[in-house]
Formats: C-alpha cells, sequence, structure tokens
C-alpha cells in the first residue's frame, strides 16, 4: 500500500508539473523523465503544483493543433461560400419568382457582390492572422478566448468594405446578439440572477417603438421590416393609415369603422375572423421552417423518435402561428378602440396612450413561443426598436449622427461573439447554430462534410476539472 501510494504522489507531481503552452501547435512527448517540445516560436511556461489556471489553455492548444487553417485558406472559403450563398439565392429567387435570367446575372456579377465577398474574406483573414500572431508572442495573454476578442474586433473592422445599408443592419442584430451572450456569462458567473421572463419583457417593450414608428412616423421604420408589417397587416393600406389614424378629419360624432371604411362588419366579429384567417396564413409560412430542418438536419432523430417529432412540429407550428396572430389581433384591436374613444371632433393624428397601450398588447403574443424563441424574437426586434427612436430622435435633432458608428458597433460585437465562439469553458452553447456553424465552417472548414469541431463540443476533463 505504502509504495502504491508513493508512486501515485510522484505521478500526480510529474502531472502537475507538466508545462503549459500556449502558441503554435505543439506536441508534448516525455522522455527520460522530461518533456520533449516539438515545436517552433511557443512560449513555455511551468505550471506549479496545485495550479489549475492553465488547465483550459492546455485543452485549447491540443484542440487546436492541427485544425486551425491557414489565414490565405480562410479568405478563400469565406469568400467561395459567400459567392456561393448569393448565387444560390440569386438564381433561386429568379427561377420562383420569374425574373428575367439576364438580370439575375448582372445582380450577381454586381459591385454589390465584390463588396460583400470582400468584407467576408477580409474578416475572415484578418481574424485567422491576427489570433495566430498573438498566440506567437511571448507577451500573449495566453488564453484563446482573449486573443479572439482582440482579432474578433480588429477583423470587425472590415465591415467597413460592405454596403453601408446592410452594414448598418448587420452591426445592430450582431450587437443584439452581443449583448445576449453577455446577458447569458453574467449569470453563468452569478452576477445577476436568470430571469426567464425577461427575454419577453423585452420584447413587449420593443414593440411600443416599433408600433408608434409604423403609424406615426414611417419614416423612422427600416423600409424592408415596415413593408413586412404592412404585408402581415393584410387589408391595412397607406390610405387607410393616412386618414384614419395619421390625420383624422373632424367630425360631429364617432362614425363607426365599418363605414369609415376600415373593415367589413362589426369590430368584434371582424377581430375575431382576422384572427383565425391569420393563424392559418402564419401557420403555412411555419411548416416548411419548421419541418425541412427535421428531415434534411435532424433526419436521425426524427426516424427514432417520429411520434414525438411530429407531435413537437405540430405544436411549434401552431404556437408560431398564433404568435403572429395575436400580434396583428392586438395591433389592429388598438387601432379600433383609438377610433372608439378618441375625440373625434378634436381630429388629428390618433391618440400617443393608444399607441403605447397597442404596442405592449400585441408584444403579449410572443408568450405564445417558448423561452427560446422569446429570445430569438427579441433579439431580433431590439435592432428595430432602436433604429425608430434613433431615427425620431435624430429628426427632432436631438442627437447628432457618429461618424462610422456601424463599424464600430460591429468591431466590438464581433470581439464578444468571436470571445464566446472560442472559449471552451462556455460552450458554444450559447450560440445558436445558424450564428456557430456558418463561423465553424469558415474558421475552422470545411465547408462541406464533417465539422473538425464536432457536434457534441464535449469538454475535456482538464475542462471537467475546472
Amino acid at each position: 500500500c505504502a509504495a502504491t501510494a508513493r508512486n501515485m504522489s510522484e505521478s500526480q507531481a510529474a502531472e502537475q508539473a507538466r508545462p503549459s503552452v500556449t502558441g503554435s501547435p505543439v506536441r508534448l512527448s516525455e522522455k527520460n523523465g522530461g518533456f520533449d517540445l516539438t515545436a517552433t516560436g511557443a512560449h513555455v511556461a511551468r505550471r506549479q503544483p496545485g495550479d489549475l489556471s492553465g488547465a483550459s489553455d492546455d485543452a485549447d492548444a491540443e484542440w487546436h493543433a492541427g485544425q486551425e487553417m491557414s489565414a490565405t485558406a480562410a479568405l478563400l472559403r469565406a469568400i467561395t461560400a459567400l459567392v456561393a450563398a448569393r448565387g444560390t439565392l440569386t438564381f433561386g429567387l429568379a427561377l420562383v419568382t420569374g425574373r428575367k435570367l439576364s438580370s439575375a446575372v448582372r445582380s450577381f456579377f454586381s459591385t454589390d457582390t465584390v463588396r460583400q465577398a470582400g468584407f467576408m474574406g477580409t474578416y475572415s483573414f484578418l481574424y485567422i492572422a491576427i489570433r495566430r500572431y498573438l498566440a506567437t508572442r511571448p507577451s500573449a495573454m495566453g488564453s484563446l478566448a482573449s486573443n479572439s476578442f482582440i482579432a474578433g474586433c480588429i477583423a470587425g473592422l472590415s465591415i467597413a468594405i460592405d454596403d453601408p445599408g446592410r452594414a448598418h443592419a448587420l452591426a445592430t442584430y450582431m450587437l443584439s446578439r452581443a449583448a445576449a451572450l453577455v446577458c447569458h456569462a453574467g449569470v453563468r458567473r452569478q452576477w445577476w440572477p436568470a430571469l426567464q421572463w425577461f427575454p419577453a419583457a423585452v420584447f413587449i417593450a420593443c414593440e411600443v417603438p416599433i408600433m408608434y414608428g409604423y403609424v406615426l412616423a414611417q419614416y423612422a421604420v427600416d423600409p424592408d421590416y415596415y413593408r413586412l408589417i404592412m404585408k402581415w397587416s393584410r387589408d391595412i393600406n397607406e390610405d387607410i393609415l393616412e386618414t384614419l389614424f395619421r390625420n383624422v378629419a373632424p367630425s360631429e360624432q364617432y362614425i363607426p369603422c365599418e363605414h369609415a371604411g376600415y373593415h367589413k362588419g362589426p369590430c368584434t366579429q371582424y377581430l375575431l375572423y382576422d384572427l383565425l384567417q391569420n393563424w392559418l396564413i402564419t401557420a403555412k409560412m411555419y411548416v416548411p421552417i419548421y419541418c425541412l430542418p427535421r428531415v434534411t438536419l435532424s433526419a436521425d432523430r426524427t426516424l427514432a423518435n417520429p411520434v414525438s417529432t411530429i407531435k413537437r412540429t405540430i405544436r411549434d407550428i401552431f404556437n408560431s402561428g398564433m404568435m403572429l396572430a395575436t400580434y396583428i389581433f392586438m395591433m389592429k384591436a388598438a387601432f379600433c378602440a383609438s377610433r372608439r374613444y378618441a375625440d373625434v371632433k378634436k381630429g388629428g393624428p390618433v391618440s400617443l396612450f393608444f399607441l403605447i397601450t397597442g404596442g405592449l398588447a400585441s408584444g403579449l403574443g410572443v408568450l405564445w413561443e417558448p423561452p427560446s424563441r422569446q429570445e430569438e424574437l427579441s433579439i431580433y426586434v431590439v435592432p428595430q426598436s432602436l433604429t425608430v427612436v434613433w431615427n425620431v430622435l435624430r429628426r427632432r435633432k436631438w442627437v447628432v449622427p457618429i461618424p462610422a458608428a456601424s463599424v464600430v458597433m460591429f468591431s466590438v460585437a464581433m470581439g464578444f461573439i468571436m470571445h464566446h465562439f472560442d472559449d471552451s469553458r462556455k460552450s458554444r452553447g450559447s450560440l445558436k447554430p445558424y450564428v456557430r456553424i456558418p463561423l465553424e465552417r469558415v474558421i475552422d472548414g470545411p465547408l462541406i462534410g464533417p465539422s473538425k469541431r464536432g457536434r457534441g463540443n464535449k469538454p475535456t476533463k482538464a475542462q471537467k476539472s475546472l
């Protein structure tokens, strides 16, 4: 027993004295009681007994060994992925919509394609090159995640190459997603408690500026998002908004909506029938959104549990359809209430009170969705809401334009996102697949085939020990 205990103590001491390596990919092999470092330009630091601070860094260095592609390869992969995706989208839409093939070809071989491909390629090239440079410096911070934050911030400046409008939309969206990652990190580190209702509250609050911009300040809403709201509203057009809500003519008595040209029949009957119609339309829209990924990307799990998959799919389609239908129902109900209880003799635009209550009520539709979907929807509407607020304040000259604001926002956002992407202790579970998988394909490769990072992202023994 004493001999066994002595051998275990010597093994543990040797393991704790193993040098931690940061920098170029390395391989450690024991020779005559020592260690043979077969790498060049690596920074070696001996870990003291009982110090586990470098465990994750060793695991990260071993994990990245031989897997990180060169910066030039990342540039070519990013450009290839962008050209393939844009070509598929451009020519696919041309076939579906009946657009002329010559017009699709001109759109594909345009300056806009070159700018977008240049941005994607430059970002990937700078990120890989800077991260590898930081890892080989003797004074490097030592953590791949910290180096990834710096590399992500510097590489994010490449957004200046892209189209300014698209750069602004991408910067605000990525900043919103980075804020969500920071919130998750604070919960993990116990800086603040986990609030399950917080994403829903954010979504509901963001609907107030959006409702205001939709009715009274359409100049402040993103044009694409404004057209999307008009499409969801179906029977509400610009003439109805202008005559019944924006510039209401004074009258001696209240004119019911059915006689004012807003809709047919009494308000209650119209709203209930419209709710059913909107659910049928939106449910059809969500059928391919939920079915295609489970048939193609998760076919093995679908075949393993077909009954539960079908039940979950039906439930998701119903809830998402009810979310959007309830959103429209509450918005139109607020319109009807504003006309019924407004001061008809005064006229003018609709009361701000009804816009606020209508925005809050329409946001309640998000409660149909599960918490994970509530978070994604809140991440989507936060940039739209902030855009409305900023444009309204700018029109009133309460704020001034900030030069290169989109570039700075995107740079900071990508720093946080790449920090989470490469920090094995935080796991990539906090990054959604449609954000994580493209990064894995471009940064680590390959574009097609099994990912080098694997599907599970299981922690190593060193990471579990932390």
